[in-house]
């Protein structure tokens, strides 16, 4: 059974649609499935006194309107609802979203050891671990912001390993992949990068240039990953290991260990080698500064059909924008957001949650703006957080 959904009565408008029944309690419908509210079904909220309502379905989206589905104003209405359940959800959720990426980050860390020490894990107990993270993702899409702002370990390379994760079933779920495809996927993201354990530590943190001779040696990563991993498999795929030694081919045949080449490259690593790539650019490393969101898309950009698969790309920034969640934008009103939703058919018109308002006061409630619907309002500049010490993390 579907799981029931609170509404704030007070964020209901006239337009908006929902496609399962509205319920005041178990025994009173508010609103029939696809019945539009009107001005008499707010009256009765207000007469009545209700503060909440329930429902099993979901607010009718903004590509479910016909020409005759209202107004505009209406259908933003209807999406600016949907959003707000959403945030609220992911906000009611979020200290138990902590707990379990907590959990998981530390069977990943105690995993790696016992890969390194020749000991690899009960595959049954890393798919059940494949799977709890896949269903948290999926569940609460937003935690791609908590984990670009948070770390979740003392270790670099497993905050990495769980960021990219987060961004691989986001885009497998895109792709129409079904749940046993995401796992295999999940699975080898999970476990690809543990060769970089035994590169040594002085070259992994060198904040200088890496010469010719440091650079040879992380490249061999990916053969280490594939000699320590061995045959482990789950229960739909019998090659881990051979997908992980390709996480760093190009889909121009340029990269390493084996130059392999387009369709010579697994189907799942072209999406773990975008998904890799871009969480790296954002993230900091001893050698650089994190790149911010919108440079480390552009950087996907020019090098589709180089470096990545550009059908994969236009899935990516599909789902992320041109201003990827998690972006921090001025608005020519003076005003602050944090990307929080991508606007499918406009990815360059994403859309904010207010932070600060265009005097510079912080924004207490939750307010959306669409730039795909604000005719008097666009970007003005992308924000660096770490240059105007702001913690994202206050605002979601």
């Amino acid at each position: 059974m579907e799981q029931i959904k609170s509404i704030i009565a007070s964020n209901i408008s006239e337009g908006m649609s929902f496609d399962q029944s509205v319920f005041i309690d178990p025994y009173t419908i508010f609103l029939q499935a696809r019945e539009v509210v009107e001005k008499k079904h707010l009256n009765k909220l207000k007469e009545l006194g209700i503060q909440t309502l329930e429902t099993h379905g979901d607010i009718i989206n903004l590509d479910r309107f016909g020409d005759g589905g209202g107004s505009d104003s209406n259908k933003t209405n209807a999406l600016i609802l949907e959003y707000k359940i959403q945030l609220e959800e992911f906000q009611k959720a979020s200290l138990k979203i902590v707990e379990v990426l907590d959990h998981i980050t530390a069977k990943i860390e105690k995993n790696f050891r016992e890969y390194l020490y020749k000991r690899p894990p009960e595959v049954s107990e890393m798919k059940k671990l494949v799977i709890l993270f896949m269903n948290l993702v999926i569940k609460n899409p937003l935690v791609i912001i908590l984990l670009q702002y948070r770390k979740m370990s003392d270790s670099r390379l497993i905050n990495h390993i769980i960021h990219y994760s987060a961004y691989g079933v986001i885009i497998a779920r895109a792709l129409a992949y079904d749940n046993d495809k995401i796992q295999n996927l999940i699975f080898t993201m999970f476990v690809m990068d543990i060769g970089m354990l035994t590169i040594p530590k002085e070259i992994q943190e060198k904040a200088e240039t890496l010469d010719p001779k440091e650079i040879a040696v992380i490249k061999k990563h990916p053969i280490f990953s594939y000699k320590l991993i061995g045959n482990t498999a789950n229960e739909n795929i019998v090659n881990v290991s051979g997908m992980a030694i390709q996480h760093h081919e190009r889909y121009d045949g340029k990269g390493y260990p084996r130059g392999l080449a387009k369709d010579d490259i697994h189907e799942l690593v072209k999406v773990i080698s975008i998904c890799d790539a871009y969480s790296a650019m954002i993230e900091l490393r001893p050698y650089r500064k994190a790149k911010l969101p919108r440079e480390a898309i552009k950087e996907l950009i020019v090098n589709a059909n180089k470096q990545f698969d550009g059908n994969i790309v236009k899935v990516f920034i599909k789902e992320l924008s041109l201003y990827p969640i998690g972006s921090l934008l001025k608005l020519s009103d003076g005003s602050l957001g944090i990307v929080v939703f991508a606007n499918e058919n406009k990815p360059e018109l994403p859309i904010l949650k207010l932070m600060r308002d265009a005097n510079g006061n912080n924004v207490a409630e939750i307010k959306f703006v669409n730039l795909a619907y604000e005719s008097k309002i666009s970007i003005k500049e992308v924000v660096d957080h770490t240059v105007h010490k702001i913690n994202p993390l206050k605002y979601i």
